[in-house]
């Protein structure tokens, strides 16, 4: 389920029944599926600084800047 709010997007929300995801293999498989189920939703974050202050973790690609 995805809900976009145009004129605000940091009221926008989203959730996969598979997980952040989808990938079978993955820690993130099935991490919203309770949340799913539940007819949750989580944030859909755009704003850089709440996605970087709220990431558990970083990863920076080969070839990118730090």
């Amino acid at each position: 389920r995805y809900v976009f709010d145009v004129g605000a997007w940091e009221n926008s929300r989203w959730i996969a029944f598979h997980g952040a995801s989808g990938e079978t293999d993955s820690p993130w498989y099935l991490n919203q599926n309770a949340a799913w189920a539940a007819g949750e939703m989580v944030p859909m974050l755009y704003d850089w600084a709440t996605i970087a202050a709220e990431a558990s973790e970083h990863v920076i690609l080969p070839g990118r800047p730090a």
